[in-house]
């Protein structure tokens, strides 16, 4: 079985039709929401929140100490460092034929693997490692840059709202919009270590005149709080007003919060996932495993490369749930760029092949063409 443009077409009034009935939602949320177009605002240089973005950084890190210790050259330390860090940096290709590169840099990119550029990280920095993290992430964006970045782009009073072209933080902005406006969603289930969702969501609330039309602000609950669960599962007080986010992998919080180190469970190296796979009775297992099967979920920002989820998936699948799964993904800003229209042909042909796979694990695919703009767009549609 293809996935066909119809039956795609067929998911997405199915999508609407859900929102309009007011299914009880669950978000199952990736890395890929932090994306958006880059931005370089006066408050800061460019931003860069996704998965690669994080790893590179703390890998570069955990090399420079490794390559003293291995008394490296600082040439080879820099061809090394591109070679799995950063491979398209044209600097790299300096000494090197584009035939011998492109094999390093695919031999580099089989053996490293990012889960396996995750555990040299953790030896390395050791405990150091979440702190890391911390810096990766809110040395880059903490909530004044956030909220400035919001105002300038998608305040009501901004003169670069909808005008089509740069739309930084995009993603998450939509998403608090979402979860704002439509009473129905019952929880968040995270697999990032941030709080950029909680963060952006808090903006929303504090400034809704900025943000909510006179019509829209009849549906902004005030008595809804939001709340992250991570860790020990009884830090969630389970309140019929509160919206939990349940950080599957742990939660590292901004600098001007208590970092928690016991029982945070932080997930990121392969010993710490195949801990987390390991414990089939775990709280994080057992509160997937019931959304899934009991609710309506939307997988968003996610690659679904995860064989925990797709093991929960298909065992969902399997269960039978008379409610959708549904996978939300679309073309790249980037792929369509770069991409010759033969060969963006192509891309679409291996993203049909992908859908047509995850139909068969009991998913429901919606596939945008137009990009992830326009994707969330549409999603915001169903609800206004």
């Amino acid at each position: 079985m293809v996935i066909g443009k119809n039956t795609n077409e067929a998911n997405l009034l199915q999508l609407a039709e859900d929102f309009k009935n007011g299914k009880r939602m669950v978000l199952f949320l990736g890395a890929g929401i932090n994306l958006g177009d880059r931005t370089s605002i006066e408050v800061c240089k460019e931003i860069d929140l996704s998965w690669n973005g994080l790893l590179n950084g703390l890998f570069s890190e955990a090399f420079s100490l490794l390559s003293i210790g291995k008394g490296l050259s600082s040439e080879d330390r820099y061809i090394m460092q591109n070679l799995i860090c950063d491979p398209n940096k044209k600097e790299a290709l300096k000494g090197f034929s584009e035939e011998s590169w492109e094999c390093l840099r695919s031999y580099a990119s089989f053996e490293f693997p990012p889960l396996v550029q995750a555990s040299i990280i953790k030896s390395v920095l050791g405990n150091n490692y979440i702190d890391s993290i911390r810096k990766h992430l809110y040395q880059q964006c903490d909530k004044y840059i956030m909220r400035k970045i919001f105002l300038k782009y998608y305040g009501l009073n901004s003169n670069l709202s909808g005008t089509g072209k740069s739309r930084p933080f995009y993603s998450l902005y939509q998403l608090a919009r979402l979860i704002i406006l439509h009473h129905p969603i019952i929880a968040v289930v995270t697999y990032n270590f941030d709080k950029f969702l909680t963060i952006a969501i808090d903006i929303l609330r504090e400034n809704k005149e900025e943000f909510f039309t006179e019509k829209e602000m009849e549906r902004v609950r005030q008595d809804r709080t939001v709340e992250d669960v991570f860790g020990s599962y009884s830090h969630s007080s389970q309140e019929k007003d509160v919206l939990p986010i349940y950080h599957i992998h742990g939660l590292i919080p901004p600098y001007n919060e208590y970092l928690p180190v016991k029982d945070n469970e932080i997930v990121l190296s392969m010993e710490e996932f195949y801990e987390n796979t390991q414990n089939v009775y775990s709280w994080q297992t057992a509160t997937q495993l019931h959304f899934l099967c009991h609710f309506t979920c939307l997988f968003l920002g996610s690659s679904l490369t995860d064989i925990n989820t797709q093991r929960m998936i298909h065992y969902a699948s399997k269960i039978g749930n008379d409610d959708k799964i549904y996978y939300l993904h679309a073309v790249s800003k980037s792929m369509k760029e770069k991409l010759s229209e033969k060969e963006y042909m192509s891309y679409l042909g291996l993203m049909n092949l992908k859908d047509t796979f995850y139909t068969q694990y009991g998913l429901t695919p919606i596939f945008d063409r137009n990009g992830y703009n326009h994707l969330y767009d549409t999603i915001l549609n169903f609800v206004l």
